[in-house]
């Protein structure tokens, strides 16, 4: 403080005067500082040990937060790096003060940029196919096709299967024609899910809703891509792919690349599902001719007609078969060790264990044989085929009447059970999300400041980029907040707020009175705000009569 400051100056000056023998804090106060007298008032300096002609002033505890609030004026309200930069020349202010200083900015809280943190509250998650489509556009105005300037990217949420269809136009008759052309391959979503509506007049909307009424059309909150995640990411795999692809063929013809990214991604392994797209919708591995049959590229290459491949197929068959023996040889081996355990426990001589081993793995052994094609058919069942009705079995006319499954029936189970996986893989994702949001955003206390982040369609240029708010109630999740102006009509969610360092608000502050994030800001800026209106209303002979705009 200023009294042991004056009493350090003081203790210096003896010590310079004095001649003789000086005590050892003198000494150590001598190499470190040094007092400079300007206008009668004694300064104390802290000198460089590299440089004796430089030095900065050592100031009390009384006069920092003055200092430090100086300097922060100065640089235009910068942040640490800065104001150490501007200080380190005059004065010995630590870090830790400067920190502990712009928490305390209320300016600084303001303009601080809001987190980009991958952080979600309320994970989208499906549990059939088509139950949720997302499409969205792909901007392609800077590298044109031809007449072609424009992507489009639909999307099965659950599933993950993709199409993408070049559009000339960004029109919503050009988009919605697409679409049609999809659903009409694949079938109709029962929620179609679009970048916040904007791709979408309700022209067209309307018109799809009359071909499909069970069609819903889900907009999602402005300005919010939370809802759209999955298929953002997937635009950023596409424009990745579509770039390596036109690079490998040294071509700019996107618009036909775009068919093989497709399959591409398709046909890639997805983190989330757990498996490929395709083989999520299929049940099966994609398959690009009679390519993926596990042989060498050389013997591929040599077919050249139906009977080459026939051969192939048959030598391919007898391969799998004989490796099926074996694996029944090393099954039954398997079984005779076993039964000659259970044996030995039973039976305490060794002649009746081997006579009765003999009969139980002959008897084995027949069964085996005598049941082959039944094991077969036992191969594609599991547990999850049980919960299948028997109507719904025998409404197959080509299964056996013994209780097996035909080909088609075996399809239909494994692609049900790759879908119920991918389905369980989209809940284990959102589970890590959520926990993921728990830990980097702990829960906010009613009455704590927080910021709230304002869209720059709110404000105008030179408003804040925050509102200083304090949270007043919390129901179901989500935040009600108030500032100087009123209460916010909107609730938020825990990822829209971030945590203020001090509290520069009370809950008594706030008047009671509700309005939107528009007018708190429209009333707090010193420019009128974002200074632009637009009526909502539809076109009619009595618009804005009801003023709901």
């Amino acid at each position: 403080n200023i009294a042991e400051l004056t009493e350090v100056a003081a203790e210096i000056l003896r010590a310079k005067q004095n001649s003789g023998k000086k005590t050892r804090r003198q000494y150590h106060l001598l190499s470190l500082y040094d007092v400079l007298e300007v206008a009668e008032e004694k300064i104390v300096i802290k000198k460089d040990k590299h440089d004796e002609g430089k030095y900065v002033s050592v100031i009390p505890y009384e006069k920092i937060f003055n200092v430090v609030c100086e300097a922060h004026i100065n640089v235009g309200h910068g942040g640490r790096d800065k104001m150490i930069h501007n200080l380190k020349t005059k004065y010995d202010v630590g870090r830790y003060a400067i920190e502990k200083f712009l928490e305390t900015c209320e300016v600084c809280q303001k303009k601080k940029n809001k987190s980009h943190a991958n952080l979600t509250i309320k994970p989208i998650i499906s549990t059939n196919f088509n139950s949720r489509g997302q499409v969205d556009l792909m901007d392609f105005q800077s590298c044109p096709d031809n007449e072609y300037r424009w992507l489009l990217n639909y999307q099965d949420h659950l599933t993950k299967f993709l199409f993408l269809r070049p559009l000339k136009t960004k029109t919503a008759n050009e988009v919605a024609n697409e679409l049609l052309k999809i659903f009409l391959e694949i079938g109709a979503p029962s929620i179609l899910q679009s970048d916040n509506g904007r791709e979408f007049t309700a022209s067209v909307i309307s018109e799809m809703v009359k071909i499909w009424p069970s069609l819903k059309i889900l907009h999602g909150r402005p300005r919010h891509p939370q809802s759209q995640g999955s298929i953002e990411r997937s635009n950023q795999d596409v424009e990745n792919m579509l770039r390596a692809w036109m690079h490998d063929h040294s071509s700019k013809n996107w618009s036909l690349g775009c068919y093989f990214v497709q399959f591409q991604k398709n046909s890639s392994y997805h983190k989330v599902i757990g498996r490929s797209p395709y083989k999520a919708l299929f049940g099966v591995d994609p398959k690009a001719g009679f390519s993926p049959m596990n042989l060498p590229r050389d013997l591929l290459d040599e077919v050249e007609n139906e009977d080459d491949l026939r051969m192939l197929e048959e030598e391919h068959m007898e391969n799998n078969n004989l490796q099926k023996e074996l694996q029944s040889d090393v099954v039954i081996g398997d079984l005779n060790n076993m039964i000659l355990m259970e044996e030995m426990e039973e039976q305490h001589g060794m002649g009746e264990v081997v006579d009765g081993h003999k009969d139980v793995v002959e008897g084995v052994i027949d069964s085996i044989a005598e049941n082959q094609e039944e094991i077969e058919t036992v191969v594609f069942t599991n547990e999850n085929t049980e919960k299948m009705s028997t109507q719904e079995i025998n409404l197959c006319i080509t299964c056996p009447k013994g209780g097996g499954k035909c080909i088609l029936c075996q399809n239909s189970t494994i692609i049900e059970e790759n879908r119920q996986d991918a389905s369980r893989g989209q809940k284990r994702a959102a589970e890590k999300m959520l926990a993921n949001t728990t830990k980097k955003l702990p829960p906010i206390k009613i009455g704590a400041c927080v910021l709230l982040p304002i869209d720059k369609i709110d404000r105008g240029p030179s408003d804040m980029q925050n509102l200083v708010c304090v949270v007043t109630d919390y129901k179901n999740g989500v935040y009600q907040i108030g500032c100087v102006a009123g209460r916010i009509k909107s609730w938020f969610n825990r990822p829209d707020l971030m945590e203020a360092k001090q509290a520069f608000l009370q809950v008594d502050d706030v008047p009671e009175i509700f309005i939107s994030v528009r007018e708190a800001v429209h009333s707090l800026s010193l420019f009128g705000g974002q200074g632009y209106f637009k009526c909502s209303c539809k076109p009619a002979k009595k618009q804005c009569l009801s003023n709901r705009c």
